[in-house]
């Protein structure tokens, strides 16, 4: 049976299915894990060139990133892949305390010891460009570019606002691991002197490597560079954005003369759609808005509440029977606790975890949340769902059950409509899409109702 040339974890679930959709948009078998699967699991979803698990770990603290991430490199490690990606937002959304991308380089040195870490952060195709070990960032899909440290979103994050656009130093505040940067004239070389320029690094004590990703040209090389790595039969562990996947298989493509597969977004009749939004981003409360002056309807839930043992039964009961009473009518749902990070409802939560001694208050409401999506996909038993908010997708899609997701439709890059197999849970053989909270165009919940799969799910 063909073994899988990839493995990746994604540090989110929003980010596991952007992984997910490069590659099967590409034409290749591959299928995203809510857990490490076992060779059963694997044979059971046919010759696969790849699988993903996604992950919570951009969530958690560095203590709880060790118990989280070492049984999963073990056991990913048991499959042999060539390459192994950790999967990072393209924002590189992390911090010493939480989310700590360095923590992760300082683990996996124990089960990659022999190599040196390549770090491509760089995605073109989502608007994320690395020039001399600077993130720039595009706001939105349609927005203007920014140095990840103005930009109007990632620099005012609730959790872990980017304060500092160099991303060596700002991993370098993560780990003591030697860093070092292969900047875009280096990168322009040939492969070969590129290639013997690593290997020299290494051999003086590098033990990370970023790589700047001015275009998809460049991306390109940089999957030709990681294929020649694994080629030489060690296991190779990368760090980096969807940019991993897009630069292999871009590689792949030319070497073996095979055109992408990027399948049609073919759009029919709308279909009633139930959302759930955590998110705190701009851009999805612009995408909510645009949603509702095109016909959704979009109820508010009070997040102070949810996060309140005393209080969030009601809100929750509140809540769902409204959303039923409306979906059920034929009318697509929105269900959000906040419009934007200046929203009153945002301050209000964290007042109320602070009086509620809660450490973790958007650790909080994301749980909650997921338990409030669960308990709206029991009643309104949608066909299609989609949720929105990196944290809140994560834990919301362990909440209803999911086990496994197969992309089949491209709604807007980095969330795709995907099959859900979710055995014994009412969302098993539904579509839906786990969103980002910079993820999409205005129209991405208009464009989730109306989008019809174009790939198969067997």
């Amino acid at each position: 049976m063909k073994k899988p040339f990839l493995s990746f974890y994604g540090d989110d679930f929003t980010g596991s299915t952007d992984a997910l959709e490069v590659l099967t948009w590409a034409g290749l078998n591959a299928v995203l894990f809510v857990d490490v699967p076992d060779a059963k699991m694997l044979e059971a979803h046919g010759e696969l060139d790849a699988f993903g698990v996604a992950g919570t770990s951009r969530t958690m603290s560095p203590e709880e990133l060790e118990e989280e991430l070492r049984p999963i490199l073990k056991s990913i490690g048991r499959h042999r892949t060539p390459i192994t990606h950790y999967k990072t937002c393209s924002t590189f959304d992390s911090a010493p305390h939480v989310g700590s991308i360095g923590r992760v380089i300082d683990i996996a040195k124990d089960y990659f010891e022999d190599g040196l870490i390549p770090v491509v952060v760089g995605a073109p195709q989502l608007g994320r460009y690395m020039l001399f070990g600077n993130l720039y960032a595009r706001a939105g899909l349609d927005g203007s570019v920014f140095r990840l440290d103005k930009h109007p979103t990632m620099s005012v994050h609730p959790v872990t606002p980017m304060d500092d656009a160099d991303m060596l130093a700002h991993l370098g505040r993560q780990t003591d691991k030697k860093l070092g940067l292969l900047n875009y004239l280096q990168l322009s070389e040939p492969p070969e002197v590129v290639l013997n320029r690593m290997d020299e690094m290494h051999r003086v004590g590098f033990e990370a490597i970023f790589m700047d990703v001015a275009d998809e040209d460049q991306l390109e090389k940089i999957g030709t560079l990681l294929m020649q790595i694994a080629e030489r039969g060690q296991p190779l562990f990368v760090v980096g954005s969807s940019g991993v996947e897009y630069g292999l298989i871009a590689a792949r493509q030319r070497s073996e003369k095979r055109p992408s597969r990027l399948p049609p977004s073919g759009a029919a009749h709308a279909v009633p759609v139930l959302c759930v939004s955590g998110s705190c981003s701009p851009i999805t409360a612009d995408q909510i808005s645009h949603a509702q002056r095109n016909g959704f309807a979009v109820l508010q839930v009070d997040p102070s509440k949810l996060i309140d043992r005393a209080a969030a039964e009601a809100e929750m009961d509140r809540v769902v029977k409204m959303a039923h009473d409306t979906f059920t009518r034929g009318v697509s749902v929105i269900v959000e606790s906040a419009s934007g990070p200046g929203d009153p409802r945002v301050a209000a939560v964290r007042q109320r975890a602070v009086a509620l001694g809660i450490q973790n208050a958007t650790r909080a409401i994301a749980e909650a949340t997921a338990e409030l999506t669960n308990r709206l996909v029991d009643a309104c038993l949608p066909s299609r769902l989609v949720v929105a908010g990196g944290d809140t997708s994560s834990l919301a899609a362990r909440r209803i059950g999911v086990q496994a997701l197969r992309a089949i439709a491209p709604v807007a890059p980095g969330g795709p409509l995907c099959h859900a197999y979710a055995p014994g849970r009412a969302i098993d053989g539904c579509e839906v899409v786990f969103k980002g909270g910079q993820v999409g165009f205005k129209d991405f919940f208009t464009r989730a109702s109306t989008v019809q799969p174009v790939t198969s799910t067997v």
